[in-house]
């Protein structure tokens, strides 16, 4: 049986990434086998559970190999978006539900960003940080909307 590859977004996180590609497999019996976010971390089912540089770049040289395609022409049609990259320092670890300043200005900015680009606010799992990432089609917009998210976040956390 041949079917298409599949896109699926969630949480951020190896541990998020290797978890829906085993429910992937199990549901399908399809294996996952790429997953991966724009830290970098790739991760290849068949190899192992982590993401590893290293392994990405074979990967890539050897499709340019068997394909016989130049790096320029895989890339052709992938368009970057600018985006930022903010870790506010907390003390406590409030979940984001009871915040509903903070809730309120993530709403708007999601509501802005419809089709044009996104937003991931989450505690960090290793340090006393939220982590904020916005990504648009325009680097102005996501500056503006990181000021006034992290302005809310610190007047609602102090």
């Amino acid at each position: 049986m041949n079917r298409s590859p599949t896109f699926t977004r969630v949480n951020v996180g190896d541990r998020f990434i290797f978890e829906e590609m085993n429910r992937h497999h199990n549901a399908s019996g399809m294996n996952g086998i790429l997953g991966g976010e724009p830290s970098g971390h790739i991760i290849f089912s068949d190899f192992g559970l982590s993401g590893d540089g290293l392994l990405t770049a074979l990967k890539v040289a050897e499709v340019i190999v068997e394909t016989k395609t130049s790096l320029d022409e895989l890339c052709r049609d992938w368009t970057p978006s600018p985006h930022l990259l903010k870790g506010v320092r907390v003390e406590k670890k409030i979940p984001l539900e009871q915040l509903p300043e903070v809730q309120f200005k993530i709403s708007e900015i999601e509501e802005d960003l419809t089709g044009r680009g996104r937003i991931v606010v989450r505690y960090s799992g290793t340090e006393p940080l939220l982590r904020i990432m916005i990504e648009s089609d325009d680097a102005a917009r996501n500056e503006k909307w990181m000021e006034e998210l992290t302005a809310t976040i610190k007047k609602s956390l102090h």
